[in-house]
């Protein structure tokens, strides 16, 4: 008989997940392979068993997307096939407005928008996400606090690691009854004042204008992103104040913009750019694990500093989809694959030479990843974690010619599908790990079980647990 959706059951091996049947688990069963995992790639890790926590929490899964959402409930049907306790409901994983789980659900798995976020505040109800994260989702807020952090603490790795970024609002240049301060506090409005909309723009970018004159150098290239965007849209390379102008104008419904002097020499991997997606786990309030594991994302065209197609120079892989030259064999790697594109192109004289050179750029995400979520512990206004929640988030690293590791962006509820179908392994993995230590009470001890998270930052705020409290707190009466 065909359950019901919302209705809490067990998910039975034998039917698509669509037909879910209520209803015991089998006693005991072999784990399965992962279910698509690359034949090139095999699965590395199995969760420990038996599971050592005795109360497993009952699940609400609404996940839209189709990549994600496989991924998932292939684990959950494993564990139960070897006797874990998890009772699944599956929700209608469609649409983008909120959905109340059904009793007695205690977590919610789904995207941000999806998150019945009154009950969560309220202390019901728990979920893998935080409510309060501006500050990292959007490129200006993550901007202005970095700086913040680092006025504070000079010798921060931050100050290396982040580009210099210049935030431009154009709220003021597309606004009818925008104002100018002139002194002693006088306001007069820009149509009063007879600015039109390219001088309007100009007061807007006043401080990227400055910049540009004091910067002599002739071949020097900025970008331009949108605050809130992602997947690539909107970004484009500026060499003048004009072109800038242009593209403010061009797009007046973004309003929120950051420009940053373009790394003017990027490292290289067969001629192409590249950057890193490094997925990251912060868990309650709050404990935060780099995932060791990180991909590699390389661009489908060669690189030319000068060439007027952003193919060569984007290498979000949501972009680089349309790119005829894109393979995803060849363009979405794993580090073991730079190291040994460094020896084979004569760039580390021996295996253990390439070996160091990805060790240390491993090292060093890894401790930008720290200090980050440090600069943010103090300012739960944009960012705010929730204990007995958690969150993915997708880091992006450039890597200069140096092997200086550069931080462009950060995304709370990365999209996982751009990992593509040779290696969701990673991600399958990721998320075995991220079950185990969060919805299945595993204490994270990374040299017993061979984890591949690594602890970046661990720090009591809000009333979070204590520093060795990892199990996050689902049922009892430690509400957040």
């Amino acid at each position: 008989m065909e359950a019901s959706r919302h209705q809490p059951l067990h998910l039975h091996p034998t039917t698509s997940f669509s037909v879910l049947h209520p209803g015991p688990p089998p006693p005991t069963a072999a784990s399965a392979p992962p279910p698509g995992a690359s034949p090139s790639i095999a699965s590395s890790y199995s969760p420990p068993s038996p599971l050592p926590a005795p109360t497993f929490p009952n699940v609400f899964l609404d996940i839209n997307e189709p990549y994600t959402l496989s991924l998932i409930q292939s684990i959950f049907l494993a564990r139960q096939e070897s006797g874990c306790p998890y009772s699944i409901s599956l929700g209608p994983c469609a649409g983008s407005s909120p959905i109340t789980p059904p009793a007695p659900c205690t977590f919610q798995l789904s995207e941000y928008e999806r998150v019945a976020w009154a009950e969560v505040l309220a202390g019901e109800l728990f979920t893998s996400n935080y409510c309060v994260r501006k500050g990292m989702s959007r490129k200006a807020q993550l901007a202005l606090f970095v700086r913040r952090h680092v006025a504070k603490h000079p010798g921060s790795c931050l100050g290396k690691a982040v580009p210099h970024t210049i935030v431009v609002e154009t709220w003021a240049a597309f606004e009818e009854d925008a104002q100018v301060t002139l002194g002693d506090g006088v306001k007069l409005g820009v149509e009063g004042m007879g600015l039109g909309l390219v001088d309007r723009l100009k007061e807007c970018a006043a401080e990227v204008a400055q910049t540009m004159d004091l910067d002599q150098r002739e071949d020097t290239t900025y970008i331009l992103k949108p605050s809130t965007t992602n997947k690539g849209a909107g970004i484009c390379l500026i060499y003048c104040l004009e072109q800038l102008l242009d593209k403010l104008a061009e797009l007046p419904d973004i309003r929120e913009w950051v420009v940053q002097e373009y790394v003017p020499r990027p490292l290289l991997l067969r001629k192409r750019k590249f950057h890193i997606r490094a997925y990251v786990l912060a868990v309650s309030a709050i404990q935060v694990y780099f995932y060791d594991e990180v991909l590699v994302l390389c661009a489908g065209t060669a690189y030319d500093p000068d060439a007027t197609s952003l193919f060569g120079h984007i290498t979000n892989t949501a972009y680089q989809a349309v790119d005829p030259g894109f393979v995803e064999e060849e363009c979405v790697m794993l580090l073991g694959d730079v190291a040994r594109i460094l020896l084979e192109e004569g760039r580390a004289g021996s295996a253990e030479e390439a070996g160091a050179i990805t060790a240390k750029i491993l090292e060093d995400m890894q401790a930008v990843t720290g200090e980050l979520w440090s600069a943010f512990k103090n300012e739960q206004s944009v960012y705010s974690p929730l204990p007995g929640c958690w969150e993915h988030s997708g880091l992006d690293f450039l890597v200069d010619e140096d092997y200086n590791v550069v931080l462009l962006e950060t995304n709370p509820g990365p999209d996982f599908k751009q990992t593509g179908s040779r290696l969701n392994s990673v991600v399958r993995n990721m998320f075995e790990e991220t079950i185990d230590l969060t919805l299945g009470g595993v204490p994270f001890d990374k040299e017993r079980n061979g984890s591949a998270f690594t602890k970046v930052f661990d720090c009591k705020v809000r009333g979070g647990g204590g520093a060795g409290e990892i199990r996050m707190r689902l049922i009892g009466d430690d509400a957040p």
